[in-house]
């Protein structure tokens, strides 16, 4: 009832002997006498973009400002009960305000077709719409389960605090007509008082903090679940048959596929060194698996495509022995010599008197230990146990590495 009433009891009379009366004399140049305090609320309708690449926040939404104007006040009853009117801001003082971490364009927020509410006590309303594309510091090393941080900071301009002094007028950002984004959550939004000084002049500063977190299941699906996939085919190539003639050409295309997804990646990261995505070390890491499983391949082919099997170098023979074929679960020399063998021993030398039990094993063991130094091993034999020995270890290495990078991912990005 009190709306209709207040509607009913709007006359143009009313409101042209108003505008007549404020503004006969009024100097929109003079601020009014007393420390005017502008409560500011910013409104946000959407985020627009968080572009990492730039590093620009782009956010849609408006300003709603408070503040009182002495001079422009009456008595609504001498005025046909006209409890309010609207002026724009070239008849009226408005607070000189800017958006100071713009990265598109600083300048005055300004807009002469904007109409500006004022009752009768005096209190303006104003409520100018934006684009804002404000600068934001990125922190990339967790993504893409990274958090950010970015700010909307209002600064009055011209105006030093004695004379205009910024103040929230709510303690959060509001968000009742927000649009949900994609590919951020707002965790949580703050607003945050500053003082500038500037050439011993103190300006106030608001600032509007947004708390984002990204969704990532996009990111998880087309680059870390690739990027896990393509890192286990590095060790294949390690059991792919040599006289298939592909292992070369296989290894290079593993390698280049993993090149183009950390080109892919870096397109869109900032270019500093402030920060290094775990991701893009991941990569790197793989992509150094996969070079030197190229290098290893090229040498192995070499190997086992030698004229001269039997020309085995000294130090691969004993490489072989000593690792090859521990690792390949192959004993240098193994004790099958049954009891009845040490009953033939021992009789042996109770009938002959000529050696003892101990003796006879000395000389059995040396026997077989010469055998089993004696035993050649060609360059295809050896190839093969190479092609296992890396594929065992490529294999290891992948799958720790690839859990100690989910790990972190997943734990460092909650810290």
């Amino acid at each position: 009832m009190d709306i209709i009433g207040s509607v009913h009891s709007f006359t143009v009379n009313g409101a042209n002997s108003v505008h007549t009366n404020l503004w006969t004399g009024y100097n929109k140049l003079v601020r009014p006498s007393d420390v005017v305090t502008v409560e500011v609320e910013f409104i946000l309708l959407s985020i627009n973009d968080l572009n990492l690449k730039q590093q620009k926040f782009s956010t849609a939404g408006f300003f709603t400002m408070f503040w009182t104007d002495s001079r422009l006040t009456w008595t609504p009853s001498a005025n046909e009960n006209v409890s309010f009117v609207y002026a724009n801001e070239n008849i009226i003082w408005k607070p000189e305000l800017v958006v100071d971490n713009s990265i598109s364009q600083i300048s005055i927020i300004s807009d002469e077709n904007l109409l500006y509410r004022v009752d009768s006590n005096g209190h303006v309303k104003w409520e100018p719409p934006g684009i804002y594309d404000t600068h934001c510091e990125v922190d990339i090393t967790w993504f893409p389960f990274d958090r950010q941080t970015c700010y909307v900071e209002l600064t009055s301009w011209g105006y030093t605090i004695d004379v205009v002094n910024l103040s929230h007028h709510k303690t959060n950002i509001n968000l009742e007509d927000y649009k949900q984004n994609g590919e951020w959550i707002i965790e949580g939004t703050a607003i945050a008082w500053n003082e500038l000084t500037a050439d011993g002049s103190r300006y106030s500063q608001l600032e509007f903090i947004v708390h984002l977190a990204r969704r990532p299941t996009y990111y998880f699906m087309n680059m870390i679940f690739p990027v896990v996939l393509i890192s286990f085919l590095t060790t294949l190539v390690f059991i792919l048959p040599v006289e298939s003639g592909e292992r070369i050409s296989f290894s290079i295309t593993v390698l280049l596929s993993l090149a183009l997804l950390l080109t892919l990646i870096s397109d869109i990261m900032p270019t500093t060194s402030i920060h290094t995505s775990i991701l893009s070390i991941y990569i790197m890491c793989i992509l150094t698996f996969s070079t030197l499983s190229v290098f290893l391949t090229s040498l192995n082919l070499r190997l086992y495509h030698k004229e001269d099997q039997l020309d085995v170098p000294k130090w691969l023979k004993n490489f072989t022995k000593k690792v090859l074929l521990r690792c390949s679960c192959k004993q240098k020399y193994q004790d099958n010599r049954t009891d009845s063998r040490r009953d033939i021993i021992e009789n042996e030398d109770v009938n002959t008197g000529h050696k003892t039990v101990t003796a006879a094993w000395e000389d059995l063991d040396k026997n077989t230990k010469e055998e089993e130094e004696d035993v050649n091993l060609s360059c295809k034999e050896i190839s093969f146990l190479f092609d296992r020995f890396w594929f065992v270890l490529f294999l290891a290495m992948t799958i720790v590495f690839t859990f100690f990078f989910l790990l972190v991912l997943g734990v460092g990005s909650h810290l």
